[in-house]
Formats: structure tokens, C-alpha cells, sequence
């Protein structure tokens, strides 16, 4: 079965030095999944889960910003899908800008012989691009490579320092009477684990 995490408890309690028989890991098994939603939202990725659906864009030039997605198989490219319904040739109509870090696309590049006026753009100012592929960068832990692996560890030890009233998302009853985290990079990923992962940065200034 697939472990859709970017670390596990086990490397977590490792890299804190915390007894592997401490009665504390129901926190600890919450915390990993709330570092991989933050993680996502800092960088602007995808990193997990690996699922097959359809999303559609705006269209407002011949390059489709796919944001905080990270497409890795495209099944169907359709353009105007709410009115003429124009399916798109790969290497014809669109090409994929493909991260080498990770081997997806957050971006789309449209030929320039496509036609972006319709309906929906003349009434909005935008058209619509409808993606059905397979999304996100991993589909298991043993898939994600070491410098996010460490990020996560490192995120989710940084949020045991804080009180958990502090931690969205986190059900127990007990509050612990740790002071937050003094480290921080934003968005509540600290300094430490942002470095690891800041090549992985869309949101960054001069990735695209």
C-alpha cells in the first residue's frame, strides 16, 4: 500500500532522538500529514498525493500557469471545453515545461496558431484550458527524494515545539507545555527546512 507522506513517524522519532516506545505519536502521526499540506502551499507544488483528475485553468496567453499543480501525464488537453470543445494535439497544439527536479509540469505552452478568443473570453476576458491527467510529484514515500524528505522531517519536529493549540488540524486533548518555535522562513515552515526545499519554490522570485 502506498505511504502517502514526504517522511515517517519512524524518521521523525530518529532525527528527534524521541524513544520509539513514547505514548506521544498520535501527534506526531497528525503532524506528518499537516507538513506535507504546508510544504505544497510554501512551494507552490504538488508534491503528493498522485491522483488522476481534471482541473481547468484560466487562459489569458499562450502560457497557462498551472498553479499549484504538478502534472505528470497528460490524458486529455481541451481548449474552450465550455463551448467548442477543441481537443489539443501533443507537440502540435501544446508542449509541457517539464521540471527536471521532479519530472512534471506546472506550465503549459500553447501554439501560437491556436485560436484563444471565445465565448467565455469575450464575456470574461479569459479563456479556459481543461487538463485530465495524472497529478502530483510522488505517489509513495519511498519515491520522494532526500532534501524534501529532511524538510518534512525537520517541519514536523519544529511543530512539536508549539503549544498545541497553535497546530490547525491537530485533535487532542492535552495540551503540552512547549513554547513555539523560534525559526521560521513563513507560512509556519522553518528557516532550516525551507533551505532544503527552496529549489522546489515556484512561488519564489525567478523560478518561472
Amino acid at each position: 500500500m502506498a505511504e502517502i507522506a514526504l517522511c515517517s513517524l519512524a524518521q521523525v522519532k530518529l532525527e528527534g532522538r524521541i524513544n520509539t516506545n513514547d505514548s506521544d505519536d498520535l501527534i506526531r502521526e497528525q503532524l506528518i500529514p499537516d507538513a506535507l499540506v504546508r510544504l505544497n502551499a510554501r512551494t507552490g507544488r504538488e508534491f503528493m498525493p498522485h491522483t488522476t483528475a481534471t482541473h481547468t485553468f484560466d487562459v489569458t496567453s499562450y502560457l497557462v500557469v498551472m498553479e499549484n499543480h504538478d502534472l505528470r501525464r497528460a490524458i486529455r488537453v481541451t481548449l474552450h471545453p465550455e463551448y467548442e470543445a477543441i481537443d489539443l494535439v501533443p507537440d502540435v497544439d501544446y508542449e509541457l515545461d517539464i521540471d527536471p527536479l521532479t519530472g512534471t509540469a506546472g506550465r503549459i505552452r500553447l501554439a501560437p496558431h491556436l485560436n484563444l478568443m471565445s465565448r467565455r473570453a469575450r464575456t470574461y476576458g479569459r479563456a479556459r484550458l481543461e487538463v485530465v491527467g495524472e497529478w502530483g510529484c510522488w505517489s509513495d514515500l519511498s519515491e520522494v527524494p532526500i532534501d524534501v524528505n529532511r524538510a518534512a522531517i525537520l517541519t514536523v519536529l519544529s511543530a512539536l515545539e508549539k503549544p498545541v493549540t497553535d497546530l490547525p488540524g491537530i485533535d487532542v486533548m492535552d495540551p503540552r507545555p512547549f513554547a513555539p518555535a523560534r525559526s521560521g522562513a513563513g507560512w509556519d515552515i522553518p528557516l532550516d527546512a525551507y533551505r532544503k526545499i527552496a529549489r522546489y519554490d515556484r512561488n519564489a522570485i525567478g523560478v518561472w
